[in-house]
């Protein structure tokens, strides 16, 4: 579950069923997906950054999907223009060394925290307080993906909707891919995190339908 001391987002002690079941899904897309670069630009939604219509990645998400983002999200939402751009790289790489120096930078990546800081950030600006001080956790030790719920300090448990559970099980099946030899389906998990993470702000910000 979510590490609660540290509130860093780092998903620990991920039930073993939950792993292998990770594993099986993981091993459908690498044979449903035969290059890792169709899965850029799946949803027209998202894009690369456009830097001759907009000034920051965070205004072209704004523009998109018709929405005010907070500013507290702004800027993760802007560093996610980066991170396309590692994950495009990657697949555009030349020779293995090169794949490595992109995969490397990658994995040490601090994605997963910033998506969950970006759910925090939607829960704390309804339910009141910092987003630091809400935990997100799963009820099941199965971490099934309907039971992922988030509590402030001292508060009471809620449970999280289906648009936040998305974003916050992508995360969870990202941390879960341990086998990194394999590049591809990391950097893959990886995009969809970005991915995910676009959506979720485009749907819960400020004028959102």
């Amino acid at each position: 579950m979510l590490n609660r001391e540290s509130k860093t987002g780092t998903i620990k002690k991920i039930d073993v069923k939950y792993l292998a079941a990770i594993g099986a899904t993981i091993g459908v897309l690498a044979v449903s997906i035969p290059a890792l670069s169709k899965t850029i630009g799946n949803n027209t939604k998202i894009g690369s950054f456009d830097s001759d219509k907009y000034t920051s990645y965070s205004q072209q998400v704004e523009s998109m999907y018709g929405v005010d983002i907070d500013e507290k999200t702004e800027a993760i939402i802007n560093s996610l223009n980066k991170r396309q751009e590692l994950v495009e790289d990657y697949i555009n790489a030349t020779n293995n060394k090169e794949k490595k120096q992109i995969f490397d930078e990658i994995k040490n990546d601090s994605l997963a925290d910033d998506a969950l800081a970006v759910v925090k950030q939607s829960i704390a600006k309804e339910h009141g307080g910092s987003w630091e001080e809400y935990t997100i956790s799963n009820t099941e030790p199965s971490y099934e993906p309907a039971n992922w719920t988030i509590r402030k300090d001292g508060e009471k448990t809620i449970e999280l909707d289906s648009k936040s559970s998305s974003l916050v099980q992508s995360v969870a099946n990202l941390q879960s891919v341990y086998d990194t030899k394999n590049m591809d389906n990391y950097v893959d998990s990886y995009d969809r995190v970005i991915k995910s993470t676009v959506k979720y702000v485009g749907k819960t910000s400020d004028k959102a339908k």
